[in-house]
């Protein structure tokens, strides 16, 4: 069991800190934003508080109910656990993937993802959705909001993605 804990440190410790930047962050934001908005960077960069109930983009967030073994379940009901569920089982696989980790590149991108993944899972289990807070404009027209999960993910993919590139994918 040591083994599978040593082999993995720097990519758990990235993913706990990661997991610690972002929960902090979104606990400041439902504490201090809540129906506000602020402006950080004119037509760049904004704050406010939202919450996404689907994924990417808001993918399925405006899903149904659906029956399971005659039991209808609303849409607020399945689909935490729905992409709870998938962000654990992520996490499992990104965390046996990481033992055979062998550059920081992938030790970092694996454990940003894991962290951003764990994030994400908690907001779906506090909160039925994941609060978003980071309100990105282009040409000052809205186009992205999301948090620091969300970006922890979206880093650690591109060191995974370059570090395919540099050293080639084995």
């Amino acid at each position: 069991m040591f083994a599978f804990w040593q082999s993995r440190r720097v990519g758990f410790t990235v993913a706990l800190v990661a997991l610690l930047v972002d929960q902090v962050s979104k606990q400041l934001a439902l504490v201090k934003l809540g129906a506000l908005s602020h402006m950080l960077i004119p037509d760049f960069l904004g704050l406010r508080l939202t919450f996404n109930k689907g994924m990417s983009f808001s993918f399925l967030a405006d899903a149904d109910a659906i029956t399971i073994a005659g039991v209808t379940l609303a849409a607020e009901q399945w689909l935490p656990l729905f992409f709870a569920t998938l962000a654990a089982v992520a996490i499992l696989g990104f965390s046996f993937w990481l033992g055979s980790s062998r550059t920081w590149w992938h030790q970092w991108g694996l454990g940003l993802v894991i962290g951003g993944a764990a994030g994400n899972m908690i907001d779906r289990f506090l909160h039925g959705a994941v609060v978003d807070f980071l309100d990105f404009y282009l040409f000052g027209q809205p186009m992205w909001i999301f948090n620091l999960a969300d970006a922890a993910i979206t880093v650690g993919v591109a060191l995974l993605l370059l570090e395919s590139l540099r050293f080639g994918a084995k």
